[in-house]
């Protein structure tokens, strides 16, 4: 098995960490430059996230390119409010494959891949892969899927994007389902994040070579935390997570409206920990007449997550990985979730989360543990033996690393 020259491409910088799918891709690039010589190409607009970017990465990296495109000028943010904005609507074609696909930016981000020339080159969402079709070295052609279209598409069939424009998200997603298709077709390997979609994409490319990495994470600064709790109430309920995003939304809607009473009729002086950034502003207004604590955005979340008793996740949404749920369960925090929230994880029911899909059994299970402190800590015992085995860097990018070897 022979190291390889690994060209890591995305769409945008990596600092300052704002979500999951940043972490991904730093913890990506910091396990395969342990064995391979990675390269790291992204697209930027702002000097100081530019900047930040290649300060973290210059120790992982043999080369960091930073790059500006079409995308960033002037002209194009002018066609794209005034031109492209109202045509995307009308036909649904996907602004975000535009904006990263666009033939000038493909075309420059191929010649710098081809400059600095490798063995593997991995681009972030099939939205970026437009370089793919004019690079002229040969590379084993990888995209990191981070979610399939498919998930998108049963979403919006089951009713789950109550609040957008149906007809607009329906064009949308199918001319999504087209594009994401021919760049898996030309692609060499695929690197999704559940094995719920792999399942799905196999059902288009049942020949497809595709290998699951789930969103590992360094939990040490989890497993290893002796800092303070942070000051909150201690009989407390949590939910975390970015408090913009729609679904994250609806199920901190599902607590304030349904859960948090119910518990709140069994244990009276239990409070609401809503951690996350972008708390919306009915959340604000019902924390003013309601036991309920919003953080908003905090710097470290380590403190808040060791006050925690237990964490809600009653997501209707299936889509995607829930990394947070792997930082809860480091920091031994139980959780209580849906099948859709939890199922990616492949966790077993009742010994490392209990997972259930109705307000009334949700609401029994998170009873169960607060008042039960001997059953709370065993499951949070079993949940982190579950973590550190199953989603630590070395068990998750280092299979993408090994694979990588082997190619």
């Amino acid at each position: 098995m022979v190291s390889k020259r690994i060209i890591v491409v995305n769409g945008g910088p990596l600092y300052p960490l704002r979500g999951m799918y940043q972490v991904r891709v730093v913890n990506q690039i910091k396990t395969l430059s342990k064995q391979h010589k990675v390269s790291f190409i992204f697209i930027y607009n702002k000097e100081n996230e530019k900047n930040e970017t290649v300060e973290r990465l210059k120790d992982f990296c043999e080369e960091i390119i930073p790059v500006r495109t079409f995308s960033q000028t002037t002209i194009f943010r002018v066609l794209r409010k005034f031109v492209l904005k109202p045509v995307f609507k009308i036909t649904g074609f996907p602004s975000e494959y535009y904006t990263l696909s666009n033939f000038p930016t493909a075309r420059k981000l191929a010649k710098t891949v081809d400059r600095i020339g490798g063995d593997v080159v991995i681009t972030h969402y099939w939205q970026s892969a437009g370089f793919f079709k004019f690079l002229r070295g040969k590379y084993v052609r990888c995209i990191d899927t981070h979610y399939a279209v498919e998930e998108n598409i049963n979403l919006y069939k089951s009713g789950k994007y109550e609040h957008l424009d149906n007809k607009h998200l329906g064009k949308q997603l199918n001319w999504e389902k087209k594009l994401q298709d021919r760049y898996f077709r030309i692609s060499d390997l695929l690197i999704v994040n559940s094995s719920i979609q792999k399942k799905l994409i196999q059902k288009t490319f049942p020949d497809k070579d595709i290998i699951v990495v789930t969103n590992g994470q360094d939990l040490t600064n989890f497993l290893q935390y002796n800092g303070e709790a942070a000051g909150l109430p201690e009989n407390n309920v949590l939910f975390y997570g970015a408090l913009s995003n729609q679904f994250n939304n609806k199920a901190l809607k599902r607590i304030v409206d349904n859960i948090f009473p119910a518990l709140k009729k069994e244990i009276p002086d239990l409070y609401l920990i809503a951690l996350g950034s972008n708390p919306p502003e009915w959340l604000q207004e019902k924390s003013k007449v309601l036991d309920i604590v919003v953080t908003g955005f905090v710097d470290d979340i380590r403190p808040y997550l060791k006050a925690s008793q237990v964490s809600l996740i009653p997501l209707d949404s299936g889509a995607g990985f829930r990394g947070r749920t792997i930082e809860l369960m480091a920091m031994g925090v139980p959780v209580v979730g849906t099948h859709n929230a939890l199922d990616s994880i492949e966790m077993k029911n009742g010994l490392h989360a209990f997972i259930e899909d109705s307000d009334e059994k949700i609401i029994e299970k998170t009873l169960l543990l607060l008042q039960n402190p001997d059953i709370k800590e065993k499951m949070a015992n079993s949940a982190l033996k579950f973590v550190k085995e199953n989603y630590s860097l070395e068990a998750t990018f280092g299979k993408l690393s090994t694979k990588l070897l082997d190619l």
